[in-house]
């Protein structure tokens, strides 16, 4: 078994306390613009200090970290006599930072840094660390780590559900016509991230929230959810009134399930607004 480093950016939705349960995971923060000001995601601001900020319909942006935050990290990895990095980076098409890494790999120049675009972000990261350490601890090579994991996230779907759209309109991440549709009609909207899809898209408009839910489930079942070889992740921005109400659809719909419940990253939350609730199904590191 090496001795292998993972690493990811504050996206994977994980506290600095619950990191401490992730052997040998380093985290690099994203950062966090609010009022002209940056903060240090996790550091100078918590999820529930964006969630405050949320509450006052204020805009929150984020951005990925640097490259010179990212060779830092590298440079202290390397320090601690690591064998091999292994990076997890958010879905390239959601955000900067696997170029980040990526082009701090190219600047160190080392042949044990790796980079993995994981097309998704939060608990399919989470899951993604636990399988790669598995696996290590199967005695698999570093390449065969590598291929299982790109493999892995073709087996990952997410869902959003936002309280409203404006947080979503503001920051850019859906039209405003399609915003101003859905408000008028006073409808819910179900917004879905596919491994490799390039955003997060409008999937589906209801009246009410059984509806909505009937057809995530629907669209779950489709895409071959099996609740023995995978998991779902519900992620919330004080949101926790609705997030039981889809636990309880899940289960009514597929029975026992395997759920892990968790705040929002702010890389989510702060796009989508407060009350957001995530859906994200993923294969158990437990099945490798």
């Amino acid at each position: 078994m090496k001795k292998i480093a993972y690493v990811a950016d504050s996206s994977i939705g994980i506290t600095l306390q619950e990191q401490k349960s992730y052997p040998d995971l380093f985290i690099a923060p994203l950062s966090i613009i609010h009022n002209g000001k940056e903060y240090i995601d996790q550091i100078d601001l918590s999820e529930d200090d964006v969630n405050a900020i949320l509450r006052k319909n204020n805009l929150v942006q984020t951005s990925q970290p640097n490259v010179g935050t990212c060779i830092n990290l590298f440079n202290e990895i390397i320090a601690k006599g690591y064998d091999e990095i292994l990076v997890f980076s958010l879905s390239s098409f959601l955000s900067g930072t696997f170029n980040s890494f990526s082009a701090a790999k190219d600047d160190l120049n080392l042949p044990n840094i790796h980079v993995i675009d994981s097309l998704s972000i939060a608990g399919a990261v989470q899951e993604g660390v636990l399988t790669a350490q598995r696996l290590n601890e199967q005695g698999k090579s570093i390449d065969e780590i590598i291929a299982v994991i790109k493999d892995y996230y073709k087996d990952t779907i997410s869902y959003v559900i936002p309280e409203t759209l404006n947080q979503l309109k503001a920051s850019g991440r859906i039209s405003p016509a399609a915003s101003a549709v859905a408000s008028m009609l006073k409808m819910k909207v179900l917004l879905r991230l596919e491994n490799g899809g390039e955003t997060i898209e409008k999937f589906a408009t209801a009246r009410t929230d059984k509806k909505l839910l009937d057809t995530m489930n629907k669209d779950l079942e489709s895409f071959g959810f099996d609740p023995k070889i995978h998991k779902i992740y519900l992620l919330h921005s004080d949101g926790l009134e609705p997030l039981n109400v889809i636990k309880e659809s899940l289960l009514a719909h597929f029975g026992d399930i395997e759920t892990s419940v968790g705040l929002l990253p702010a890389a989510v939350s702060g796009h989508a607004g407060i009350g957001t609730v995530a859906v994200q199904l993923v294969r158990k590191a437990s099945t490798y």
